[in-house]
C-alpha cells in the first residue's frame, strides 16, 4: 500500500467521522450554563416571567449561515417561549418533557436533559476591538 493510499484512507475516515459527529450528553446545573459556538445554554428553575408560549422552530439561532445551524434534532416534548421585550441577543426559552439533542455542523451534537433553557446569543464589542501594539 503506498502512502497515497494511506492518506486518501485517512481522509475519508475522517470525513465519515465528520459527517456524524457524536453527541455529548450534558447535564447543566440550574443557573449555570453550556456553549455551544455562539449559542449559550443557561438551565433555569422556571421561565421568566415576561415570556410567552410560542410556536416552536427546529432553529434556535437566527440566520443562514452554516454557523447559525443550531437545530433541535426534534420537537417533541419540547415548548417554546419567548419575550416582547427581548433584544437581538436574547433567543427563546426552551421547556424540554425529555431530553433533547441540538445539533451543530461545526461545534458538535448535544444531548440535553429535560428541564427549562434559556438561550442567548454571544456579544461583540467592534468599538472595543483594538489592533495589539508591538
Amino acid at each position: 500500500m503506498q502512502v497515497i493510499e494511506i492518506h486518501q484512507r485517512i481522509q475519508a475516515l475522517a470525513e465519515e467521522i465528520k459527517a456524524k459527529p457524536e453527541p455529548l450528553k450534558i447535564e447543566i446545573p440550574v443557573g449555570r450554563h453550556a456553549v455551544q459556538g455562539d449559542v449559550y445554554i443557561q438551565a433555569l428553575a422556571a421561565v421568566p416571567t415576561g415570556y410567552e408560549l410560542t410556536i416552536a422552530t427546529q432553529q434556535i439561532a437566527p440566520g443562514t449561515t452554516q454557523g447559525s445551524r443550531h437545530i433541535l434534532k426534534s420537537l417533541a416534548g419540547i415548548e417554546m417561549y419567548t419575550s416582547s421585550d427581548a433584544s437581538v441577543l436574547d433567543g427563546p426559552c426552551i421547556v424540554a418533557k425529555k431530553s433533547f439533542e441540538l445539533t451543530h455542523p461545526e461545534h458538535g451534537h448535544l444531548i440535553l436533559c429535560q428541564g427549562v433553557y434559556r438561550i442567548t446569543y454571544a456579544r461583540q464589542y467592534a468599538e472595543e476591538l483594538r489592533r495589539v501594539a508591538d
